[in-house]
């Protein structure tokens, strides 16, 4: 029988997030049942699939349902709940660039190749760690990368330094680069294909994140990626992922090894 919008977000069974995580350097993982969310859109391309079934989520009007789909970073979204595999993947990482030179596909939704879906399907099984197998995935598929202009990496170094809250202002980035402010922003955006405030707002959520996992409370988090307090943290998350970081993190636990 069809549940109708509403039955699904008052059942408490469609609601929660509960799974495991792990945030890597370039990277994210979540695997077990998603909850609840609204539209939204964020700074990683998302490759997701079904566990028990074809994975299904709204885009505005358009329903997409397939055992795998891709959404690229930037694109609004709305996930469905059930059983998936999620792997959020910067766009500016070697595995990204691997991915879309195999994609060859420029629509912001579609179908996984099912040499994807398998090799998500074997790198993430139940008994596997997350860790473990991020690593399995990135060895087979971001050996093909095309080069990267080398003035990126240079920047991208200044971006995530530790503490986060002690990243290069944008004058500094562009004197590395020998630009103008201003061309750097275009260029920047050029290469990421989004502007560096945006990029900047993407680390520190994922610096928080990572924090949240590691089991320091929330407002500490924030404070150490940079955000102005804990509230500020919130509102960014929920416009980037749909739901409430207490929503997410209630159920969800850090991936060991």
């Amino acid at each position: 029988m069809e549940e109708s919008h509403n039955d699904r977000h008052t059942n408490p069974k469609h609601s929660l997030w509960i799974g495991q995580a792990a945030i890597l350097p370039g990277m994210g993982v979540f695997r077990g049942h998603a909850g609840d969310n609204h539209e939204h859109s964020h700074y990683a391309h998302q490759l997701s699939i079904g566990v028990n079934g074809d994975v299904a989520l709204s885009s505005g009007s358009r329903r997409y349902g397939n055992a795998g789909l891709f959404i690229a970073a930037g694109t609004p979204h709305q996930l469905e709940p059930g059983q998936v595999i999620s792997m959020y993947v910067d766009p500016t990482t070697n595995l990204a660039r691997s991915l879309h030179g195999r994609f060859r596909n420029s629509a912001p939704i579609f179908g996984l190749p099912r040499t994807i879906i398998q090799a998500l399907q074997d790198c993430f099984v139940d008994s596997c760690s997350i860790n473990a197998g991020v690593n399995r995935f990135v060895s087979e598929f971001s050996s093909s990368a095309a080069p990267v202009d080398p003035r990126l990496e240079q920047v991208l170094q200044c971006l995530i330094p530790t503490p986060l809250t002690a990243q290069a202002t944008r004058a500094e980035l562009a004197l590395l680069v020998g630009l103008s402010e201003s061309r750097f922003s275009h260029w920047f955006r050029e290469q990421t294909g989004m502007p560096l405030r945006s990029y900047r707002k993407w680390l520190r959520l994922i610096a928080c994140m990572q924090q949240i996992l590691g089991g320091n409370d929330y407002t500490s988090s924030a404070h150490a990626a940079g955000f102005s307090d804990q509230a500020h943290f919130t509102r960014t998350f929920k416009e980037t992922f749909g739901l409430r970081p207490s929503g997410a993190f209630a159920q969800i636990t850090a991936s060991a090894g």
